[in-house]
């Protein structure tokens, strides 16, 4: 009978380390993930490597680092970074693309 009783006191321990256990570790990542700092100066993809930016002057737009690669393959692709410049009272509608980029 004495033996019983000692599996069922480990046994509650071990509950009470797990339950307290995920929090912690939860706390952990939540912590680190805070201390990431976002950065641009980093090693990236040829075909993402540079930032859009754009400049006014009155009605036109010149929009910089406009991506224009040409894709053969996933891996295979010819990247060229152009500038381009709109008229904005000559703009009738805009295309807007959203990838998803996290698992799903």
């Amino acid at each position: 009978m004495r033996r019983k009783e000692n599996r069922v006191a480990a046994s509650s321990w071990h509950d009470e380390s797990a339950a307290s256990g995920l929090p912690r570790s939860i706390s952990l990542i939540l912590i680190w993930w805070l201390t990431l700092n976002p950065s641009n100066d980093r090693q990236w993809q040829p075909d993402v490597a540079e930032t859009a930016w754009a400049e006014t002057n009155g009605d036109d737009v010149t929009i910089h680092n406009v991506r224009n690669c040409d894709y053969r393959t996933e891996e295979d692709f010819t990247t060229r970074w152009e500038t381009r410049t709109v008229r904005l009272s000559q703009v009738t509608g805009i295309d807007l693309a959203i990838m998803y980029w996290g698992s799903p």
